[in-house]
């Protein structure tokens, strides 16, 4: 990925998301002893950052994979997501939600005019279930992180703080940071993978700093150089 390919990205899905503000609070300054943003993407379209990765899956399909609809597996919100996006792109969605999924999500998924399909709440039955529907329709199946439009739909979120605050700076292919203090990232994989979304490269001595609940550690096993740290007061989600 370079930044001629996120710029694309971004441009390509700008009438589908909120540019989501980033906020800031004196109070959390004071008791960490350093300047926090915080971009809000509570604020996005069906409030998750995930649309900016489904519209852009659709976005990229071809004429005839539109026609066949998309399906893919997901607990919330990225259901959520892909039925928007597909709704407002202008074709079917196919969703494959576990039976224990929040009573609330379904109800968003079914709002947005996703085709829900209920499935037994584990991987293996996600996937079989979701296999039907690409075999029977034709559909194409966007994978909830593991899809490479996805991840870069995710990196705009980042592009849009990179841009408005001038202690980061876009200099040839590369985004770079000025300052010599950490950037930290609280995050789930999904958004980790957006914000440490290649090319980013320090321009001083500053870290790149991810926290994640000790719960999400599997999809980190290949990610041991990175600088992990625990936090469990701030982390209990």
């Amino acid at each position: 990925m370079t930044k001629n390919d996120l710029i694309d990205c971004h441009d390509r899905i700008k009438p589908f998301i909120h540019n989501t503000p980033v906020l800031t609070s004196k109070l959390i300054n004071d008791l960490t002893g350093a300047d926090i943003y915080f971009k809000c993407e509570n604020f996005q379209k069906m409030g998750a950052f995930k649309m900016r990765g489904a519209a852009n899956a659709i976005l990229k399909l071809s004429d005839e994979q539109k026609n066949n609809g998309v399906v893919t597996h997901s607990s919330g919100n990225h259901a959520q997501a892909i039925s928007l996006a597909a709704k407002k792109i202008g074709i079917k969605s196919y969703i494959v939600m576990p039976s224990n999924a929040p009573e609330i999500k379904k109800i968003a998924v079914k709002s947005y005019g996703g085709q829900l399909i209920e499935c037994e709440p584990n991987l293996a039955a996600r996937e079989t279930a979701a296999k039907k529907i690409v075999d029977s329709k034709g559909a194409t199946f966007i994978h909830p992180s593991n899809n490479e439009d996805v991840i870069i739909g995710q990196g705009t979120s980042c592009k849009e703080l990179i841009e408005e605050y001038n202690s980061f700076v876009i200099a040839g292919d590369r985004f770079l940071y000025r300052s010599n203090l950490p950037v930290v990232g609280f995050f789930g994989g999904g958004h980790t993978c957006l914000f440490n979304c290649r090319p980013i490269q320090k321009k001083t001595e500053g870290d790149e700093v991810f926290c994640r609940h000790e719960r999400c550690a599997y999809w980190v096993r290949g990610l041991s150089d990175w600088n992990w740290h625990h936090v469990d007061h701030l982390c209990r989600t």
